[in-house]
């Protein structure tokens, strides 16, 4: 018979999906009801690891030419899938670099432990990928990426872990990020990355059922119901000091230890990272390494 921290049976959670989505569909919370099934399709799927399309564990696209350029270093955002970040490895593909691309968990917040487990699964697949014959250029995204990289760089004197790869990282893209590490952002990046997923994977049913997808539904940052709980959870994990102190190292690192050239890309329209916060994590920057940032002007309409 199952131990007592054997999983449930998926029969289980499917029941008690359908019995919340018809609660909140009879209260009309259609956002809800996509959150609750994305959250139990996670909890309730396949036993044998992350599915083929997942960037859960480190994944290698090779460009199709034999040009040995750069390799890039792609960290998605929260809840980044293949098919979200195609685009950027497509245009990295078009110059000639490899992309292995990596989607970090929420390891800050829920299972601190397990970061050196995730360190060194990336460092295997970007040696693999020949880092020690070529650049290697580190493209962040959202704060979840950005304070990974941070943790790597405070990795960079372990043997055995990001050690070969800081040593050939020549540029870093700072994408959307970083801003402070707050219970409110914390909650509507949750959110967004939950209700994001739960909607894509509603309209690829619907599409596949013959039904016409709602075109034009956004990703959630707030919501009546889900935020209050949220930030209150949020509030209580940010204050354990273990957690804390790895978000300001990562912090720190990500401003002090990053290759001298950098990108940041950031603007006002933004909904989750707010643009002055990057800005002062720029100004900050500069004053630290020594060295004044070009503001490039934003790209014609």
């Amino acid at each position: 018979s199952p131990g007592p921290c054997a999983p449930r049976p998926r029969l289980v959670h499917l029941v008690v999906a359908v019995i919340f989505a018809t609660w909140l569909l009879r209260n009309r919370d259609a956002a809800s009801v996509c959150i609750v099934f994305r959250y139990f399709a996670l909890r309730s799927g396949p036993a044998g690891g992350p599915s083929r399309m997942s960037l859960a564990t480190p994944r290698l696209f090779r460009a199709t030419t034999r040009s040995r350029g750069e390799l890039v270093c792609l960290l998605g955002w929260l809840g980044a899938q293949p098919r979200h970040v195609r685009k950027y490895i497509e245009v990295y593909h078009s110059l000639g670099a490899d992309v292995v691309a990596f989607t970090p968990p929420m390891s800050f917040l829920f299972r601190p432990r397990t970061l050196d487990g995730h360190v060194e699964a990336l460092s295997d697949a970007v040696s693999a990928a020949g880092v020690n014959q070529r650049p290697l250029v580190v493209h962040a995204m959202s704060n979840n990426g950005a304070y990974f990289f941070g943790h790597l760089l405070s990795q960079r004197n372990r043997d055995g872990l990001w050690n070969s790869a800081y040593q050939a990282t020549s540029a870093a893209v700072i994408d959307s990020a970083p801003s402070l590490i707050t219970a409110e952002i914390c909650a509507r990046g949750y959110l967004s990355a939950m209700s994001g997923a739960a909607i894509g994977l509603r309209m690829r049913v619907e599409k596949s059922l013959g039904i016409e997808p709602v075109v034009g539904a956004d990703a959630l940052y707030e919501h009546p119901v889900w935020t209050p709980p949220l930030e209150r959870f949020f509030a209580r994990v940010l204050r354990d000091r273990e957690r804390r102190a790895l978000i300001n190292t990562a912090h720190a690192s990500l401003r002090t230890h990053a290759p001298q050239t950098r990108l940041f890309i950031y603007g006002p329209d933004d909904e989750l990272i707010p643009d002055h916060m990057v800005e002062h994590f720029v100004d900050e920057q500069d004053a630290a390494v020594g060295f004044k940032a070009e503001r490039l002007p934003p790209p014609p309409p």
